[in-house]
């Protein structure tokens, strides 16, 4: 595994020394170490879903693994930028936050001692429903 994050960074950061060939091999090579880390995600944390692991994208920072779920049908970016790893996804009906239970926060609020982790709101509750 070093080996293979070692050809992707250098192909990140010196892409001008890679021919097109060998891009695309170290692009599908790179998705399937993150669908490998997927799926080792999957088994520890034991959830009760399916996931589509078909799509994924590259931008200016890395590469981007979708992981689609079918039983929240929302998807996660699993993504490599840089030499970070991350996770995001968007909350779309953030106001169903107020409605989550007391062991769904404890959960959150030990994501920060994981890493680097962050919260973005994007959206907010109008005077009455607060």
């Amino acid at each position: 595994m070093g080996q293979a994050v070692g050809r992707i960074f250098f192909a990140q950061y010196n892409p001008n020394d890679i021919n097109k060939k060998e891009h695309e091999r170290i692009f599908f090579q790179t998705n399937e170490l993150l669908i490998d880390i997927a799926s080792s995600f999957f088994v520890y944390g034991k959830f009760k879903d399916k996931w589509d692991t078909s799509k994924c994208n590259l931008n200016y920072s890395g590469q981007n693994l979708l992981l689609k779920s079918e039983k929240m049908d929302i998807t996660f970016n699993w993504s490599l930028a840089g030499n970070e790893f991350y996770m995001d996804s968007f909350i779309m009906y953030p106001g169903s936050l107020r409605y989550m239970t007391d062991d769904f926060w404890s959960v959150f609020i030990e994501l920060k001692g994981l890493g680097k982790f962050k919260y973005f709101g994007s959206g907010h509750l109008n005077g009455q429903k607060r």
